[in-house]
C-alpha cells in the first residue's frame, strides 16, 4: 500500500534511499492504508506513533525495521511564514515535539517488548 506516489525511505548502510513500489492500490487516507494492509492487501510505511497500538497487540508486525529513517520528518500546513504569529510559531514547535516524542516512545515500547 502507498500514499499516491510517495516514496518509501530507507537507511542502507547510513545512506537515505528512496524508492517508489509498485502497488496494486494508493490511498491518500491513512486510515484507508492502515485497514488495507488489516485486511491482507499488502503491505505500508507508517509512522510509528500511527500503529502503535495495533503493533503492541500484534495485529500489524513490523517488517524492515532495520532500514527505517532515522526521522521521516513530520508536516503541518499553514497559510505563510510571512508575519507568522508567534502562537503559531510555539504551536509548531510543540506538535513537532511531541509527535517525535510519541515515535521514541512507541518504538522504545517495542524494542523493550519481550518476544514471545
Amino acid at each position: 500500500m502507498r500514499r499516491t506516489r510517495e516514496r518509501w525511505e530507507f537507511k542502507v548502510d547510513g545512506l537515505m534511499q528512496k524508492q517508489l513500489p509498485r502497488a496494486q492500490h494508493t490511498f491518500n487516507d491513512m486510515d484507508l492504508i492502515v485497514q488495507a494492509v488489516l485486511d491482507g492487501e499488502g503491505i505500508a510505511q507508517l509512522p510509528a506513533y500511527q500503529v502503535c497500538d495495533l503493533l503492541r497487540r500484534e495485529r500489524l508486525i513490523s517488517c524492515l525495521a532495520q532500514y527505517a529513517p532515522d526521522d521521516r520528518g513530520h508536516y503541518l500546513c499553514y497559510l505563510s511564514r510571512k508575519h507568522l504569529p508567534a502562537r503559531i510559531r510555539v504551536f509548531i514547535d510543540y506538535m513537532a515535539e511531541q509527535t517525535r516524542a510519541l515515535d521514541l516512545q512507541c518504538l522504545t515500547t517495542m524494542i523493550a517488548a519481550p518476544a514471545l
